[in-house]
């Protein structure tokens, strides 16, 4: 299963996250355009995109339950899930380490993504 796992923007790892990630076939990468075309270049037409908010650079937003300086902004995993979106067939989304008030932020993250309409 490792072979089919895309870690994107991960940092701030402990020894035992580094290690396993190291030894397993888990791909690492940006959140950027080189996510996209690894997951294409692996063969893979659908994807299951879990996000974990924690990702996301604090300063851009702030309701996460473990907060990690630096990361993506919210703009640029919008713009990667758009493009994922554009050339997967997205299967199912998952959101972890969300709390707090940010919930339109969050939901238009989703939505500018390609991920889920609020349109009826």
């Amino acid at each position: 299963m490792s072979s089919q796992t895309f870690l994107a923007g991960v940092r701030g790892l402990n020894e035992v996250e580094q290690e396993y990630i190291e030894n397993s076939n888990i791909t690492v990468s940006q959140v950027n355009q080189n996510l996209v075309d690894l997951i294409l270049d692996s063969g893979f037409s659908k994807v299951y995109t879990h996000i974990d908010v924690d990702v996301l650079n604090p300063s851009d937003f702030s309701d996460m339950l473990m907060p990690t300086e630096g990361g993506p902004s919210c703009a640029e995993l919008t713009h990667c899930l758009s493009l994922i979106s554009e050339k997967l067939d997205v299967i199912g989304v998952g959101v972890v380490e969300y709390f707090g008030n940010q919930r339109k932020q969050i939901s238009r993250i989703f939505e500018d993504g390609g991920l889920i309409s609020t349109n009826s």
